[in-house]
């Protein structure tokens, strides 16, 4: 027989102890069906009894001699602290004295004052433990000894063993590996595989049947994919743009070039041109489109406006465009040039002044 020591101490409401009082213990079967009871004791001085019983029966602690503290027409144990070491289950844990608590080493409560669709409520902090840490596998094994694990090694995770559905598991990975996306049985954000690195956490809930699904991530260092909203790289090009494609990793176009665009041509994907090749894909063509640069022309685009009529001509003496003024005779009305002052008025020009003879 595999025992345990189940020990605990009885008491008033006021918290002294019950001595001397005969406490029972009652394999529930047993209670249930012939109404014999297994074992009985005597409280000592302080109220402390014990029992060594089997660790694969489930059983039930009575003070017969206390009756105020019932249910259901049962005598139940008031327990002002109680200390139970290995696993079992215990099915009578009805209250305890205000203050004290109940310290519980691998037991499974089953309060008959709290049934399956019962809510609890805590007004505390709920501790959780970290378990030992669990060698990297095909399938994973979460321990018994907590909810938190480090998963070491490098082999690729398939799927994790079965627990109760709503367990929640929360791993953190040592090193570089490989968790499965599964539909079923691990189902990851973004219905992808997950590479991990040293650092990365990932929390799961059970669906029972050895189904689990991601709840969330942390993600402390390495490559963080498009599908799980990162860029799939772990740095990208000081003042380059991202050009997204599709499910793989964002392309960098580095540091663009003085004067350099990025053109796309709605087929595939944009590109960074300058020159005469952007010239002709956005559609200013040289000659066609746009005239070239002409030196001449931004010379006379450069001459100050004379505020009156006045002729335009190229001195050849200065290099440049300057415009004329008109001697006797001649005179400019908008663009009619009109010469008087002769039988043969012909217009010469001298000195940078248009006049008539």
């Amino acid at each position: 027989m595999s025992s345990i020591i189940l020990a605990g101490r009885a008491t008033y409401e006021d918290g002294s102890p019950k001595v001397g009082f005969v406490v029972e213990l009652w394999e529930t079967s047993v209670w249930e069906a012939s109404g014999v009871r297994n074992y009985d004791t005597t409280t000592d001085g302080d109220g402390n009894w014990s029992f060594a019983v089997d660790s694969t029966k489930t059983w039930m602690v009575l003070v017969p001699e206390r009756r105020e503290i019932t249910q259901d027409g049962l005598d139940k144990i008031q327990v002002a602290a109680l200390n139970v070491t290995g696993l079992t289950n215990l099915d009578v844990i009805d209250e305890h004295t205000p203050g004290f608590g109940v310290d519980i080493e691998g037991v499974r409560l089953r309060d008959a004052g709290i049934g399956d669709g019962d809510s609890i409520t805590w007004d505390g902090r709920v501790l959780f433990d970290k378990g030992a840490d669990i060698a990297s596998a095909a399938a994973i094994t979460p321990g018994t000894d907590g909810n938190y694990f480090h998963i070491t090694g490098t082999t690729t995770i398939t799927s994790v063993a079965t627990l109760q559905a709503g367990s929640v598991v929360i791993f953190e990975f040592d090193g570089v590996l490989t968790v499965t996306h599964n539909a079923t049985s691990l189902i990851l954000q973004g219905g992808s595989n997950l590479t991990t690195a040293a650092g990365n956490m990932v929390a799961f809930i059970s669906e029972g049947s050895g189904n689990w699904r991601e709840l969330f991530r942390g993600q402390t260092t390495g490559t963080l994919s498009v599908s799980e909203g990162g860029t799939g790289a772990t740095s990208h090009t000081d003042g380059g743009v991202l050009i997204g494609k599709g499910t793989g990793a964002f392309e960098s176009t580095g540091v663009l070039a003085d004067s350099a665009m990025i053109v796309g041509d709605g087929t595939t994907n944009p590109a960074v041109e300058s020159g005469t090749t952007l010239r002709t894909s956005i559609g200013v063509a040289i000659g066609t489109d746009v005239l070239a640069y002409d030196a001449g022309v931004q010379q006379i685009a450069d001459l100050a406006d004379p505020n009156a009529d006045r002729g335009l001509f190229w001195d050849d003496s200065a290099g440049a465009y300057v415009y004329f003024t008109f001697g006797s005779g001649l005179t400019m009305t908008d663009t009619t040039l009109t010469a008087s002052g002769g039988t043969n008025a012909a217009a010469v020009m001298a000195y940078g002044q248009l006049g008539a003879e």
